[in-house]
């Protein structure tokens, strides 16, 4: 990725890079590049850790989530228009894009057994702000819930209500769990993935963000960011949950 100078006279790389997932038994790295003026999908060699393509069309605006299914060769996306966009890992194109209700539909996870895709409704007064400088964007939900879509149709299927500020998403599919850090809240929440009954909350430091699972020891660990009151240049953390 090359840096281009910008209206300011700065140069600057085109788009910020935010989330990544691996196919490794294709060889194939997936990486989300934000941009207002057009988010991409770079996709990597992950032998020659080279960039063999650059997917448009993840809409204008940060493109904060992405899922794979590389078995049906769908790529899931969301962006900050209120948009799931699906990118074919075999076409190199969007293939799908449902508008949504979530109007800050953050990080994806998909059900790898069924339909269904998770997706975290953030909620965010300062993300709201953002948007209101859209021309015609008016909130009609406050967020801060899950919201569950059949990938397939774009059908809305529940909203899970979450704590303040949900983030991070992981779907347990054999434990029948998933987990959710609510990032202005504090906690991570656990819910029933079939019910959508809330089941478990979990109390960690301010800002929790992402969540990874071991599944054979059944341990979550959840990355801590700093909140505003910790000093420059503190160390951020990883909390173990042992569920």
């Amino acid at each position: 990725m090359e840096k281009k100078v910008g209206k300011d006279g700065k140069a600057a790389y085109t788009h910020d890079l935010r989330e990544l997932v691996v196919d490794g038994a294709n060889n194939r790295l997936y990486v989300t590049g934000h941009s207002g003026e057009g988010s991409v999908l770079f996709v990597v060699d992950t032998q020659s850790l080279k960039v063999i393509n650059t997917i448009p069309g993840l809409g204008n605006a940060k493109a904060p989530g992405l899922a794979l299914d590389a078995k049906a060769k769908r790529v899931y996306t969301s962006n900050l228009l209120a948009e799931v966009v699906t990118v074919g890992s075999d076409s190199g194109k969007v293939e799908q894009r449902f508008k949504v209700s979530a109007e800050q539909p953050m990080n994806i996870a998909l059900d790898p057994a069924g339909k269904r895709l998770f997706v975290t409704d953030q909620g965010s007064e300062m993300i709201r702000k953002y948007q209101a400088s859209s021309s015609g964007f008016e909130s009609k939900h406050p967020g801060r819930r899950v919201l569950v879509l059949d990938r397939t149709t774009g059908k809305e299927l529940a909203s899970i209500p979450t704590d303040a500020g949900p983030l991070g998403i992981l779907l347990d599919a054999q434990r029948k769990r998933l987990y959710v850090t609510n990032r202005d809240g504090g906690t991570v929440t656990a819910y029933n993935s079939d019910t959508y009954k809330q089941v478990a909350t979990y109390a960690v430091p301010t800002h929790p963000n992402s969540l990874a699972l071991d599944a054979k020891k059944n341990v979550l660990y959840v990355t801590v960011k700093n909140g505003d009151s910790e000093a420059k240049g503190s160390e951020e953390s990883v909390a173990r949950i042992a569920l």
